[in-house]
């Protein structure tokens, strides 16, 4: 395993607002090093959850879509005991926070087109047959030219 204990506090790591852990940056890293085939333990993720959602910083007020998803990408560095509660409370708050029925918007990002394509991206695995009318309005939602954005294509 390597050893990340410089920069790795018992809440995770963070490198917004001066190194302030946050989950999102933590569940990040947490999926890099997985996928590069590290053991990891992702039950620093649990210190964010909260009884509807999880919150990006201890203290914070408003949550993140994006954000919830990045932990529910990141579930299989969770305890398995854990996993099922998890999904469970990330899967209906998202749902519950999906507008039409069709996508997303986040606090952290301006477009619609960010956390709805990190949605097509992620719960397909959790729930594929309810992403279809996310799909088909994200495609609609192309611009002639190729590109996507909410106020003109970026």
């Amino acid at each position: 395993m390597l050893d990340f204990s410089e920069n790795w506090q018992h809440d995770g790591v963070g490198w917004a607002l001066g190194g302030l852990p946050d989950y999102d940056d933590t569940a990040m890293v947490l999926l890099a090093l997985q996928r590069a085939g590290y053991e990891v333990d992702g039950r620093c993720l649990l210190a964010y959850e909260r009884d509807q959602h999880f919150a990006v910083f201890n203290q914070e007020l408003h949550h993140s879509i994006s954000a919830d998803l990045r932990i529910l990408e990141a579930l299989e560095t969770l305890p398995e005991r854990d996993r099922p509660r998890v999904r469970d409370k990330i899967l209906g708050y998202l749902l519950g926070a999906c507008h039409y029925g069709t996508y997303w918007s986040d606090k952290w990002y301006t477009s619609i087109y960010y956390p709805t394509s990190q949605a097509l991206m992620t719960l397909p695995a959790c729930m594929p047959d309810e992403v279809d009318s996310t799909l088909r309005w994200f495609l609609c939602m192309q611009h002639p030219n190729g590109a996507w954005g909410q106020y003109f294509p970026t």
